[in-house]
């Protein structure tokens, strides 16, 4: 378990909030209400229980809100962070785990016959401060009005626009707790013993002194060429490898003549007619300066104000009384930011978001127009209109001319290669069309020999794709086109052993030296528990060398020793004196083992704040290791024709 934790909790505190805070974004730690039994079409069916599709286009777009949101708050780290945490990016994945890890832990509460009474569930729903505690993605706190109480309209939109009947509700608000006393009881299980607090602390903030030994694979090569292998042995080598991996076959090669023309030697007329159809036909695509904008006022209720409208009637007012929409927004608006500013916002650019709020600021016509209720990730927003601007496209005459050479290049592949296929009939070039083509246009002559299948370039591919000498293709680029002609084939060939004995023979010193690392690496594997390190180094002539690691942030030890492929976790894994770690890869073997280990005297107490990381990271480890052992066991089918449209959550 410590393992596992130190793992999570590497690096300073800073790290582990900030990464705790962007799951939190993402609703990871949260528990979002499930639907049971819903409406067709289903999109995902779990140990028996369906996801109708509502919910998970519901969960799709809060996801996509959530991501935008990250990326918003964390600009160019934001995909480093999504990385260094091994989550998606893609709002559908996202929905899916979420929705799926919700369910099993239902169908966990269920089978272990965790259950309250509906009336509890009834009471507890209709209790603000409870709801709000606990049932906070289930039951949004807009529900309620000043004095606690449902806001009966705003309940029965919220539940239509789900597909739910009240009773469906009050049935996920049932599993909501039912599911949260059953990680409650698991989380209790937790336990930290004192020895892993002083180690969590001792890889935190103590001091280290580690001695490593490095065996590299150039020793042991240098130290196998002292042995001469007998012709015989290298003539075995040298066959075994060309029977199992054609090492030493010499690859085919191709010898081409490429005939190149340019499009700017091929005149091409454009007419202003086709100008000006091409730059119509393209605008939105090659021509757009600025997408369609709009500026907007917006009053956010991210709860219901102590001594303040509802939000329903807030929005049934501003519809009568728009311009009274920028007072209302200064004194109501939870969104300090837009609030200042009579709900302000900067300019919304089309196609940005899938959001809601973009939906309905769009959606409006006028100057003044006021938006229903809309939900906007756990907000409820109201919207006006204060104007909308057009895209902008470049004019015409700005583009007039990359037109034309777009147009005559599209004109160029068409024509002119068309004339260079007439030339090549069934494969065969007519040299003599060719000649003809060469004095009317112009054209480059250039001989490329020696061309081999591994490179990848398009005179390669297309020399290795003709099947027979004297015959050609031709190559369409935007710019120029070429006829590649094949002049001759030299066939793939197994060299003699004697002319490539030099060859075989340094692989297999190289092989040898690898074998010997590989064999000394076990050794030591096995001697390294009762055999001290000084002893082995001696015993391979190599010096033993020390580093001094001060808390888990030194990065500049680290680096001393990261180049033999050492990890982050092998260092912490040395939590205390005499413990040892090993590593290989290709070319090294690393070898460490910790020989003092002392915490500082102002860290010999864990903190309050440490603790409770230490138990949130326990806590998460728990539930994680009971999800997968809950995934190992269910029966899960997706709905793969399912489409996703962006759907519209106006209330």
């Amino acid at each position: 378990m410590i393992t596992q934790l130190r793992k999570k909790l590497s690096g300073t505190l800073t790290h582990i909030f900030l990464v705790v805070s962007v799951l939190g974004l993402l609703g990871i730690f949260s528990l979002p209400m499930i639907v049971k039994q819903g409406a067709k079409p289903w999109a995902l069916k779990i140990n028996g229980r369906t996801i109708p599709q509502i919910i998970f286009e519901r969960e799709v777009s809060i996801q996509t809100d959530r991501i935008a949101e990250i990326k918003n708050k964390y600009g160019q780290f934001a995909d480093m962070l999504f990385q260094s945490m091994g989550m998606s990016t893609d709002p559908k994945a996202l929905a899916t785990d979420l929705l799926t890890k919700k369910t099993l832990l239902d169908d966990f509460a269920c089978r272990n016959s965790i259950k309250i009474a509906h009336t509890y569930a009834n009471q507890k729903v209709v209790d603000q401060p409870f709801a709000q505690q606990f049932l906070g993605d289930t039951v949004p706190p807009f529900l309620y009005d000043k004095d606690g109480s449902f806001q009966t309209m705003l309940v029965r939109v919220y539940l239509q626009k789900l597909g739910l009947s009240s009773d469906m509700f009050l049935s996920k608000v049932q599993e909501s707790i039912e599911r949260q006393i059953a990680i409650a009881l698991v989380e209790h299980t937790m336990h930290i013993p004192l020895y892993e607090q002083n180690l969590f602390l001792l890889n935190q903030h103590g001091t280290k002194i580690i001695d490593y030994l490095v065996l590299d694979r150039k020793d042991f090569v240098e130290k196998a060429k002292k042995t001469v292998p007998s012709m015989q042995v290298l003539q075995q080598y040298f066959d075994e490898k060309n029977k199992t991996a054609q090492t030493y076959f010499v690859p085919e090669k191709r010898d081409v003549t490429v005939w190149t023309f340019e499009a700017g030697l091929y005149d091409e007329t454009v007419t202003d007619d086709q100008l000006f159809s091409y730059y119509e036909k393209n605008k939105n695509k090659e021509f757009l300066e600025q997408q369609s904008q709009v500026t907007i006022r917006k009053i956010v209720y991210k709860e219901q104000p102590v001594n303040g409208p509802s939000i329903a009637t807030l929005q049934e007012e501003l519809a009568k009384k728009p311009a009274l929409f920028a007072e209302y927004a200064k004194k109501y608006s939870q969104d300090e930011p837009s609030a200042k500013k009579g709900g302000l916002t900067d300019p919304l650019i089309y196609g940005a978001s899938s959001s809601p709020l973009y939906k309905a600021a769009f959606a409006l016509k006028e100057a003044g127009d006021v938006s229903p209720v809309i939900s906007v990730d756990n907000s409820f927003v109201i919207v006006q209109l204060v104007k909308k601007e057009p895209k902008k496209y470049k004019s015409f005459e700005t583009v007039k001319r990359d037109i034309a050479l777009s147009i005559k290049k599209t004109l160029f592949k068409s024509h002119f290669g068309k004339q260079l296929r007439n030339i090549l009939k069934d494969g065969i070039v007519d040299t003599n069309e060719l000649q003809k083509l060469v004095k009317i246009h112009g054209g480059s002559k250039k001989i490329v020999k020696g061309i081999t299948n591994t490179k990848k370039d398009d005179i390669a591919k297309t020399a290795f794709s003709i099947d027979k000498k004297n015959k050609g293709k031709v190559i369409l680029h935007e710019n120029q086109a070429q006829v590649v002609l094949l002049d001759n084939i030299e066939p793939t060939y197994l060299p003699e052993f004697n002319d490539v004995s030099d060859t075989v023979k340094n692989d297999w010193y190289e092989l040898q030296g690898a074998l010997a690392l590989q064999k000394a690496y076990q050794e030591i594997q096995k001697d390294i528990a009762n055999t001290s390190l000084s002893e082995i180094a001696l015993r391979f002539n190599l010096p033993l060398k020390q580093v001094t690691f001060k808390g888990s942030e030194d990065k500049h030890a680290f680096k001393n020793v990261e180049k033999y492929g050492i990890t982050y976790e092998d260092i912490l894994s040395l939590e205390k004196k005499d413990s040892f770690c090993c590593s290989m890869t290709a070319n090294t073997a690393f070898f460490a083992i910790c020989t003092a280990s002392e915490l500082p005297k102002e860290h010999t107490d864990i903190s309050a704040q440490e603790k409770e990381s230490l138990e949130r990271a326990t806590k998460q480890l728990i539930i994680e290791g009971l999800i997968a052992s809950l995934y190992r066991d269910a029966k899960i089918e997706t709905n793969e024709s399912l489409s996703i449209p962006l759907e519209d959550y106006m209330i």
